[in-house]
């Protein structure tokens, strides 16, 4: 009986990460190929694999931003390991990163300091997706800054 219940939990276990990954899936599918459409109910959300070791403690901060404007997000994790960066996606669907933060052991907040023409590849006004991926490239929390 005893192992017939720690079967069955894992088999439990091993379906809920399923389901995560297939949530996460779609998180990131979204994150990459949705249109940078400005601030929206959406934004700066956590993905569903991380949603109990990451919090968003500060979305992308003025927002809109001008060129010159200092932007901060800042995101909280319980670990990171292999750290996180901020990466901007580019019209052709690919990232360039914008600043990487090494891991830190146990609880650490990490902040993303750059200046609004960072966001935007080509520098022109409007809204540039932004995103947060983890030390092995899944998608942490993405959002959109607007450039004025």
């Amino acid at each position: 009986m005893r192992r017939l219940t720690l079967l069955l939990a894992l088999f439990a276990v091993a379906g809920c990460d399923g389901f995560n990954g297939e949530e996460q899936r779609l998180f990131e599918d979204t994150a990459f190929g949705s249109p940078s459409n400005g601030v929206t109910a959406d934004d700066w959300r956590i993905g569903p694999t991380f949603g109990a070791r990451f919090q968003l403690t500060q979305a992308a901060s003025p927002n809109p931003a001008a060129p010159s404007d200092p932007v901060s997000v800042q995101v909280y994790a319980d670990e990171a390991p292999g750290g996180i960066a901020l990466y901007r996606r580019v019209a052709d669907g690919s990232l360039q990163l914008i600043q990487a933060v090494d891991g830190e052991s146990g609880p650490y907040i990490y902040t993303f300091t750059f200046f609004g023409s960072e966001a935007s590849a080509t520098g022109a006004s409007g809204s540039a997706r932004l995103l947060v991926l983890d030390g092995v490239e899944r998608v942490v929390t993405y959002g959109d800054l607007v450039l004025r």
